[in-house]
């Protein structure tokens, strides 16, 4: 299946909760976790988070950019960014 364009997400880790704050300015998805940023446990939430919202299974997500980061490139298979942040809406409010 094909990859679709990146999608820019700026995590939170150490959240209380795991949810989706919404779009920034800079139209970076902002994103909330749970998960602390050691040995990759924030990005493996970041996947299985982003995999429950937006319906598709976690093997289906990259991190594609910044791994080490709060700011990440995520690509989805076979769905482009617009997609992605319909669905995300669509489940979010």
């Amino acid at each position: 299946m094909s990859r679709g364009d990146a999608l820019a997400v700026r995590v939170l880790p150490r959240s209380r909760k795991n949810e989706i704050l919404g779009l920034q300015a800079d139209g970076r998805l902002r994103i909330r976790l749970k998960a602390v940023p050691e040995s990759g446990k924030a990005n493996q939430a970041l996947i299985e988070f982003l995999a429950a919202v937006v319906q598709v299974p976690p093997s289906s997500i990259h991190i594609i950019s910044g791994a080490t980061s709060q700011n990440k490139l995520v690509q989805f298979d076979g769905l482009d960014s617009q997609a992605v942040i319909f669905r995300i809406m669509g489940t979010t409010g």
